[in-house]
């Protein structure tokens, strides 16, 4: 192969003011499909019927009664929300998208939204084990592919603001990954019920620990790290 078929082929200005309208678009379609994912988890809470309160029920008996319901919902929440905070993050460092990028972005939603429809068949068959291992496969594979998209666009700054220095790239890399690891250290956790399954979550925050430990480790032991892939 030449040295001019080697050469990488610049974009022209036309091309990247295209791609920085494309960030803003994309950004506008993120939030309103987060925004809806969050009323819909809202919208799938329990109802109680109507014979529960003609038979004197009060309110506090009907939540223990669908008291797991609640705690899925609660992790997804919290999930979702811990999922958009970390995309703001992301996108504020980046000047423009492309195609590939936007894909990638978009991919995440479609699994969120996959997970969005597992929570509902969750309270709809209620003990049915199987869905919780589907709600963790969904988290995982939304969290990847986020480190996904990350990693596409910081090789070589390709798609990165000028003020991002390199160690806030790979602090963000870190950020974003206990959360999917966490997703499917609790697949063993299905078959223990609701309660293990919720409380598995938790593992996220020795998980964040200890990544970020590697990160400020001395340099000689965080090379090993830093130079593990970030796919």
């Amino acid at each position: 192969m030449t040295t001019q078929g080697k050469t990488k082929k610049k974009k022209t200005p036309a091309v990247i003011e295209r791609e920085i309208r494309q960030l803003i678009r994309l950004q506008t379609v993120v939030d309103v499909v987060y925004a809806i994912i969050i009323w819909r988890l809202f919208m799938i809470l329990p109802r109680p019927e109507q014979d529960e309160w003609d038979g004197g029920a009060r309110v506090i008996d009907v939540l223990g009664t669908y008291a797991d319901s609640f705690l899925v919902l609660l992790v997804g929440l919290i999930l979702v929300l811990v999922y958009w905070v970390q995309h703001n993050k992301l996108f504020g460092n980046l000047s423009r998208t492309d195609g590939v990028h936007a894909s990638i972005s978009l991919l995440q939603l479609v699994f969120l939204l996959m997970y969005l429809y597992f929570v509902g068949l969750d309270i709809r068959f209620e003990g049915d084990r199987s869905v919780l291992f589907l709600q963790s496969v969904g988290l995982a594979l939304a969290g990847f592919v986020a480190v996904a998209a990350w990693a596409y666009a910081s090789k070589d700054r390709r798609l990165l603001t000028d003020a991002i220095t390199d160690e806030e790239i790979r602090e963000l890399r870190l950020a974003i990954l206990p959360e999917p690891i966490t997703a499917l250290l609790t697949i063993p956790f299905v078959w223990l019920g609701h309660g293990w399954w919720t409380l598995a979550w938790l593992l996220a925050i020795p998980i964040g620990w200890l990544l970020r430990k590697g990160h400020t480790a001395p340099p000689e032991i965080r090379e090993t790290v830093d130079d593990t892939p970030s796919g």
